[in-house]
């Protein structure tokens, strides 16, 4: 990793960044892996994956990258317009970078979606979807599907 992506002069501006959106009047909080700057005003927000390397359309719509880059866009974050805001997923197991940027229906899309998140998380609508990660969900034994 350290031979393949890092880059001398690197200057990172936060690891593990706390951040807090606010859409709407309602909260949402998280934390970034890593952001550095980049020339003229810029960054690059990072996410570490360890998993196996998805099809590159479905890493461009990603949920977790978008609500990044809204909290990079937060004047009480790092201010940015969303097109000085580079997003990356570095695949720590196929030693692979891919980086984009996203555009501005697709970051209103992504706030839709999390008002209809919290909205589906305030009235308790809580719909399973099976998958792998059931093996190791704590929840499994209340949960619906498997009832």
């Amino acid at each position: 990793f350290y031979n393949q992506f890092h880059k001398s002069g690197s200057k990172i501006l936060a690891l593990e960044k706390n951040f807090k959106i606010k859409i709407e009047g309602k909260v949402i909080t998280g934390k970034i892996d890593r952001v550095d700057a980049l020339k003229e005003g810029e960054i690059e927000i990072i996410d570490y994956k360890t998993g196996s390397l998805p099809d590159e359309r479905k890493l461009r719509k990603s949920f977790q990258l978008s609500i990044y880059a809204l909290a990079a866009n937060q004047s009480h974050t790092f201010n940015k317009p969303f097109s000085n805001i580079t997003l990356s997923f570095i695949f720590l197991n196929e030693g692979k970078k891919i980086s984009f940027k996203k555009e501005s229906d697709e970051i209103e899309e992504t706030k839709q979606k999390i008002l209809d998140t919290i909205s589906k998380i305030e009235a308790l609508e809580f719909e399973p979807k099976v998958g792998p990660h059931c093996d190791f969900c704590p929840f499994r034994i209340l949960c619906p599907a498997w009832q």
